[in-house]
C-alpha cells in the first residue's frame, strides 16, 4: 500500500476541493493506503477536516522532518516556490480541480460580457483580462503584472502527471498544452443516500442551490428567473461568498420564499428535503460534485449547459438542461419539473442509477490503485 501526501491550500472546508480531499483520504485509508496532508491556512473547521488524514503537516515541518512518500498529490498550492521545493523532494502529481492554474481571473469567463472563455493561457492577454476584473487585488507599483501567477502555471505545466475528474477538464488541459498522455481521469466516489422524495405529497416543493456565493456560480441568474415561474416553491441557498450581500438584497423582495443558509461540510439535511437541485452556473464548472451528490440523494437536476455538467445531467433523463444564460428557459424548466412529479421521480431514479454505475466507491478505488501502480513504477 502507498504512502501519499495530499497538498491543499486550506485546512478546512472552503469548497468542493477540500470536500474531495477529505472524502478521498478517508476512502483510500479504508483500503490500506496511508494519506497525510500538507496545508497552508487554517479555517474554523480545521479539526474536522484534519480528522480525515493520518497526519497533518505545515510546510516548515515537512522540510524539517523530510518524511517519505510514494506520491505527493497537489490539489492546491499558493506559489511556484512551494511546488518547486516539493518536486525536489518527491514524485509530484498535479490534481486540477478547476481553472485557477491557467486563468488569472480563476473563473475562465470574460469580464463585462461574462461569456465563457476558450483561450489557452497567454501572459499579456490574460494578465490584462485579470486586471480588468480585480484592480483591488493587484499589488505593487502599479501592480504585480501577473508574474507570480505565470510562474506557478509554468511550474504546474512542467509536471509529468495530472489527474482530473471529468472529460471536460481533460479537454481543457489539452487545450492549455498539457499532453493527453500525461492526464489521468479518475471519477469521484459518490454514495447513495435515500429513496426518491414524493413531489405530490401535499407540501410546498423546495428547490436547492448550493456552493460558493460568487458571481461565477450564477445564483443571481436563478433569482432573476424566479418571477418568471408559475410554480409555488421555496428556495434554499446554501453557501457563503463575496456575492452574498448582493444576493440577499436581490432576494429581499421574495421574503421567506428564499432562505439563505451558511455553508456546511454536511449539506445532507438540505439535500434530503430538496425536490430538485438547481445548477445556475455562469462559469464553466469543471465538474461540479454537487451535481452527482444531488443525484445520489435522488434529486433531479436543473442546470445551464456549461462545463462538465453534461457528464451527469442528461437532458430529459436525470434532469433538464438549459442553454447557458437563458433565464426564461430556466424558469420554464423549473415549472416543467415541478408540474410533472412522475417525470421528476423517473429522472431521480435514473440519476441514482447513473451514480451507482459511474461514481461507485469500487470504481474510485480501482482507478486510484491503477494510477498509483503506474505513477510509482
Amino acid at each position: 500500500m502507498a504512502e501519499i501526501l495530499f497538498v491543499g491550500e486550506y485546512c478546512g472546508f472552503v469548497g468542493g476541493v477540500e470536500r474531495y480531499m477529505a472524502r478521498s483520504a478517508y476512502l483510500l485509508s479504508r483500503h490500506g493506503h496511508r494519506v497525510r496532508a500538507l496545508t497552508f491556512r487554517e479555517t474554523a473547521d480545521s479539526q474536522l477536516f484534519s480528522s480525515s488524514f493520518k497526519q497533518m503537516f505545515t510546510f516548515s515541518r515537512l522540510l524539517r522532518e523530510r518524511p517519505q512518500f510514494d506520491l505527493v498529490v497537489v490539489h492546491k498550492i499558493p506559489s511556484a516556490y512551494y511546488l518547486q521545493k516539493l518536486k525536489e523532494l518527491y514524485r509530484v502529481v498535479i490534481f486540477v480541480h478547476d481553472h485557477e492554474y491557467y486563468c488569472p481571473r480563476k473563473s475562465y469567463y470574460l469580464p463585462f460580457s461574462r461569456r465563457n472563455c476558450s483561450r489557452s493561457y497567454s501572459y499579456p492577454v490574460c494578465s490584462l483580462c485579470a486586471s480588468l476584473k480585480r484592480p483591488r487585488s493587484l499589488k505593487g507599483p502599479p501592480f504585480d503584472l501577473g508574474i507570480p501567477f505565470m510562474r506557478l502555471w509554468e511550474e504546474v505545466k512542467k509536471s509529468e502527471r495530472f489527474i482530473v475528474i471529468s472529460s471536460f477538464m481533460r479537454s481543457v488541459l489539452i487545450r492549455q498544452g498539457v499532453p493527453e498522455t500525461a492526464i489521468s481521469l479518475i471519477s469521484p466516489a459518490i454514495g447513495h443516500y435515500r429513496s426518491p422524495v414524493e413531489l405530490s405529497n401535499g407540501r410546498e416543493p423546495r428547490l436547492l442551490v448550493l456552493g460558493q456565493l460568487i458571481k461565477g456560480k450564477g445564483v443571481d441568474q436563478l433569482l432573476d428567473a424566479l418571477p418568471l415561474t408559475r410554480s409555488k416553491f421555496s428556495l434554499d441557498i446554501l453557501g457563503t461568498g463575496n456575492a452574498e450581500s448582493g444576493l440577499k438584497r436581490q432576494a429581499a423582495k421574495f421574503g421567506d420564499r428564499v432562505q439563505f443558509h451558511n455553508w456546511t461540510s454536511k449539506p445532507e439535511k438540505y439535500l434530503l428535503r430538496a425536490q430538485a437541485v438547481v445548477l445556475p452556473w455562469r462559469w464553466q464548472e469543471p465538474f461540479g460534485l454537487v451535481g452527482p451528490e444531488a443525484l445520489a440523494h435522488d434529486s433531479p437536476l436543473i442546470g445551464f449547459d456549461v462545463g462538465g455538467v453534461r457528464e451527469y445531467l442528461i437532458d430529459g433523463e436525470t434532469g433538464l438542461l438549459v442553454p447557458p444564460g437563458d433565464i426564461p428557459g430556466l424558469a420554464r424548466a423549473i415549472d416543467q419539473l415541478l408540474d410533472n412529479p412522475a417525470e421528476a421521480r423517473r429522472m431521480a431514479e435514473n440519476g441514482r442509477k447513473l451514480v451507482e454505475e459511474r461514481f461507485s466507491k469500487e470504481k474510485f478505488i480501482a482507478g486510484w490503485n491503477a494510477f498509483i501502480r503506474e505513477a510509482t513504477q
